[in-house]
């Protein structure tokens, strides 16, 4: 089994590629959903604005570990970069968007809004790198 998740760690198909972004994805949902927490239970933070903000906070994490584990890019920054920072500025509108229609209109929990990005969020942004933002890295 080790030997087999190896394997799939070390293929540049796409379903290593996908398995990488999982695992960087992971660790980076984790950071925001620990930092949104923290801006909203300690800080006192509207919950999207909070969202707002611990995405914000995770994104050099993320953009250093998408660049160099999952995609394995030796392109230059300066194409790449902002590329990665249109994505993920979409990204912010379209969680700030899910987390006030679910604890501001809907009245729901902040965690449900939580929740709902861990899911659409890494979706939308694998796709995005995958056909565009690092596509050149593959050619």
């Amino acid at each position: 089994m080790i030997r087999s998740l190896a394997r799939l760690l070390a293929d540049d198909g796409l379903m290593g590629r996908a398995i990488r972004f999982a695992l960087v994805g992971g660790v980076s949902t984790l950071a925001h959903a620990l930092l949104t927490h923290l801006a909203v239970s300690r800080w006192q933070m509207a919950p999207a604005m909070a969202t707002v903000v611990g995405y914000l906070l995770a994104i050099p994490l993320n953009f250093l570990l998408q660049r160099t584990f999952t995609f394995r890019s030796g392109q230059s920054l300066r194409h790449e970069l902002p590329k990665y920072l249109l994505v993920h500025g979409l990204n912010i509108g379209g969680s700030f968007l899910i987390m006030y229609l679910i604890a501001d209109v809907a009245g729901a929990d902040y965690r449900w809004g939580i929740l709902a990005n861990m899911v659409v969020v890494p979706a939308m942004v694998f796709t995005a790198m995958n056909v565009w933002v690092f596509r050149r890295a593959r050619s």
